[in-house]
């Protein structure tokens, strides 16, 4: 009886998200259905492409993209106002094929003497390098040429599962997800007293939901090489 009930208050929730984020969605995603009975469905591509499908009037429940242009779909009435969560910011690394020399990122000065000798060497998000197992990391940006990605999520206004898609961000936000997203390689966000974070049971299991690789580095705008590659 109680299955019933659950399956008949199940929901499929849509969501419009920036590929940074899918890492993190392997863990995330199987255990708030677990919990829920919803079920979620994917659409990952650069964060530009998912913010002009949701300004485009495309029917879904949530998007997340970053931080500017969450603030102009909200502006706009493409985002239910109130149902913003930040998830935390991401910033771009470099790595090496698995094994490979890992050249010295410690300063811009080292940067620029590395990239002069690397033979092959790439850069993506760091939480893109991190899901790829045939690739080591070597470090982040030098903080004088970072760039960061804010990523946030909002309930999408013609989405037809509102409750549900609200319920899926709330998720996003406790402690337990935001642990995930930091060993992914993201930066917690900055604490709001705007929202609370409400707090869930803890997962009883995992199972596999899928796999990413990094595909190319928006900060320099070169593109991903497979390991064995050269530049």
């Amino acid at each position: 009886m109680a299955f019933a009930s659950m399956a008949a208050q199940a929901a499929e929730i849509k969501v419009l998200a920036g590929s940074a984020v899918l890492p993190a969605m392997v863990e995330i995603v199987p255990a708030f259905e677990q919990r829920t009975g919803h079920n979620v469905v994917f659409d990952y591509g650069t964060v530009g492409g998912m913010a002009q499908r949701v300004q485009g009037g495309e029917v879904a429940d949530v998007a997340i993209v970053s931080k500017p242009q969450m603030e102009a779909l909200e502006s706009e009435g493409r985002i239910a106002a109130g149902t913003r969560s930040n998830l935390g910011k991401v910033g771009i690394a470099a790595f090496v094929r698995k094994g490979a020399f890992r050249p010295d990122m410690g300063s811009v000065e080292a940067f620029k003497r590395s990239m002069l000798a690397a033979k092959s060497i790439g850069f993506n998000q760091m939480s893109e390098i991190l899901a790829v197992g045939a690739v080591d990391l070597v470090a982040p940006l030098p903080a004088p040429i970072q760039n960061y990605t804010a990523l946030v999520a909002g309930v999408i206004s013609n989405g037809r599962e509102q409750q549900a898609a609200k319920g899926f961000i709330d998720f996003l936000s406790t402690r337990e997800s935001l642990a995930v997203f930091a060993a992914r390689g993201f930066e917690a966000p900055r604490a709001t007293a705007a929202r609370s974070r409400p707090r869930w049971p803890r997962a009883s299991s995992r199972r596999a939901w899928g796999r990413s690789r990094p595909s190319c580095c928006r900060a320099c705008a070169r593109p991903w090489r497979s390991p064995g590659s050269r530049t």
